[in-house]
């Protein structure tokens, strides 16, 4: 049982190893976005998706709240042109490692202007 536990223990502690990560934008203030090809999921119009970023360490506002790097599980309407975040955690070092905080996601969907990474993103997970 213990060995069971200690398996199951690992390949959660490993999950990021294991995640096809591929960069898909950057921000004016030097944050890096990436995506989970292999987590698109779609159903109808909507597709879910994790990312995450590694902020900037000039960033003052991720300073602020000792935050490094955060992950989202984002669920985007491809006819709408809305994003959502279903699931959020935020670490305290780059690439999702240090200690970790979950947050509440925002869960109103907002609207996705064209000149924004999260644009880049919206059609990169809604292609058919």
């Amino acid at each position: 049982m213990k060995t069971l536990l200690l398996i199951l223990s690992l390949l959660l502690i490993t999950s990021n190893v294991y995640a096809e990560w591929t960069s898909y934008g950057a921000s004016v203030t030097g944050a890096v976005y990436f995506y989970d090809k292999s987590t698109i999921k779609r159903n109808g119009d909507k597709v879910k998706v994790w990312e995450y970023i590694n902020y900037s360490p000039d960033d003052k506002k991720a300073k602020s709240i000792n935050v490094s790097s955060q992950r989202t599980l984002s669920e985007i309407d491809c006819v709408n042109e809305t994003v959502k975040g279903l699931s959020m955690q935020n670490f305290t070092e780059q690439d999702l490692k240090g200690d970790m905080i979950d947050v509440p996601p925002n869960r109103t969907p907002t609207y996705i202007p064209p000149d924004v990474t999260y644009a880049v993103l919206m059609k990169l997970v809604c292609k058919k």
